[in-house]
């Protein structure tokens, strides 16, 4: 549902891959950053799934439970800009030891 009522409708998404080089859990990193910079979560999930919404970028993520790759979290991302993705990206990968791998645009830029 939020995938299709949050993010599709965005003017801008990209998807791709926030690895955590380390092996560490990728999203014990990812949640605490995002808790401190304003996004709520608006549907609580489990382990294998993370959504969070500011009001003008949505996250969402989900793992299969037979692919064991903890320190990996693939993404959909949306906002109204490319710009404002790639910042959200950029706070991501400095603020973190997260590398944002394999990014794919929508639309294509």
């Amino acid at each position: 549902m939020f995938d299709n009522h949050r993010l599709r409708p965005m003017p801008f998404r990209c998807e791709g891959l926030l690895v955590a080089e380390d092996g560490e859990e990728a999203s014990q990193t990812l949640a605490p950053l995002l808790a401190e910079r304003g996004f709520d979560v608006p549907v609580a999930c489990g382990p294998l799934c993370l959504l969070y919404d500011d009001g003008t970028i949505a996250f969402s993520s989900y793992r299969s439970p037979a692919w064991p790759t903890p320190n990996v979290i693939p993404f959909n991302l949306g906002g109204p800009s490319p710009g404002s993705l790639r910042k959200f990206l950029g706070m991501v990968s400095t603020s973190t030891h997260l590398v944002v791998e394999n990014l794919v645009w929508t639309p294509r830029r």
